[in-house]
């Protein structure tokens, strides 16, 4: 499986925890049927018409049925969501460091621990760029473990 299959399937995990990644507002990323290429949702025109954009072309109006949604970026919280309806009890630290909820057998406690130290740099969120697309492949396959 290439990571962008497990993008896509770390997507469909993140739309199924948040729905409203589809809602279409300004800027949800949209697709002129017929043309296929991406542009962005700016409003609901006149006579009932679409008003999108994207760098190749000036605002265009399209009918509801000619526009097929993608929806927003893929976002931290958007994971952390997915997360937790799998049931996959994790953090993230304030540096981008997942941790994991795990039971302490010898403290007979339950508590948090970072990732091992063998990866811990390589999977870590990069906080100064909040989107699923722009994070290591490291961090894909880690997050894919989880929610798969």
């Amino acid at each position: 499986m290439t990571i962008q299959d497990k993008q896509n399937k770390i997507r469909e995990a993140c739309i199924a925890a948040n729905p409203s990644i589809l809602d279409l507002v300004f800027g949800c990323k949209v697709v002129w049927i017929g043309n296929e290429k991406e542009f962005y949702f700016i409003s609901n025109g006149m006579a009932g018409l679409y008003t999108i954009w994207n760098e190749e072309s000036s605002a265009i109006h399209k009918n509801p049925q000619d526009i097929s949604i993608i929806g927003r970026e893929i976002r931290l919280a958007d994971i952390l969501l997915a997360l937790n309806k799998a049931k996959a009890s994790s953090a993230i630290q304030d540096f981008g460091c997942f941790m994991l909820h795990r039971f302490d057998e010898d403290e007979e406690s339950i508590d948090w621990h970072e990732i091992s130290p063998k990866t811990l740099n390589r999977v870590r969120w990069n906080l100064l760029n909040d989107s699923l697309s722009a994070q290591s492949e490291d961090t894909i396959e880690f997050i894919y473990q989880l929610i798969k």
